[in-house]
């Protein structure tokens, strides 16, 4: 009883993963300009010299071009390599969407893309009550995790295999300046 609980509670916590997922695909585009309108902002970004009064007299700072070119650049590069996970992370669940069944596709489409009604949906799909669609809902999700957790699980054996050869390719070299050494 008490396994059937916890069980119960993950499938919960991996249908918020992926209802979280699917929010965040349908604010991709808001997320990007949002970050476009950045990089535009930091190309405007300069600073100009700053004139201030104290008991000492006049001081006046301003930062160098370079070092103001070189923030502009730094701040450029991270939201460029933001943008470009937002771009993946969208990507992966579009992948991932595809490899459902048309009708989880439906299902899914109706009711966070088009925001329907739960018994409209029901009604439109043909479910008996919302409660056999609702179940429907968090099968296709669950199927959506388990593509992500398969793709997850490919890149690290990916990643492992990619490690193991640089460090066969590091031992032959140093083998090689070993032998280079005794002559």
């Amino acid at each position: 009883m008490e396994a059937m609980a916890c069980n119960q509670i993950e499938n919960i916590k991996d249908e918020a993963i992926i209802e979280h997922e699917l929010r965040f695909y349908l604010k991709y585009p808001e997320f990007v300009a949002d970050i476009n309108d950045r990089l535009r902002e930091n190309e405007l970004d300069i600073k100009y010299p700053v004139t201030r009064f104290g008991d000492t007299g006049v001081y006046r700072y301003c930062p160098g071009t370079e070092v103001q070119a070189l923030k502009r650049i730094e701040v450029r590069e991270n939201l460029t390599k933001g943008l470009e996970r937002l771009r993946k992370r969208t990507e992966r669940f579009n992948n991932a969407f595809k490899q459902l069944d048309e009708d989880e596709q439906d299902l899914l489409y109706m009711l966070y893309f088009e925001k329907m009604n739960e018994s409209k949906v029901a009604r439109f799909l043909g479910f008996k009550n919302t409660s056999c669609m609702n179940k429907a809902r968090r099968e296709a999700l669950l199927k959506i995790l388990q593509i992500y957790n398969r793709e997850r699980y490919q890149a690290a054996s990916e990643f492992r295999e990619l490690k193991r050869e640089e460090r066969k390719r590091k031992a032959m070299e140093w083998a090689e300046q070993q032998k280079g050494n005794r002559k």
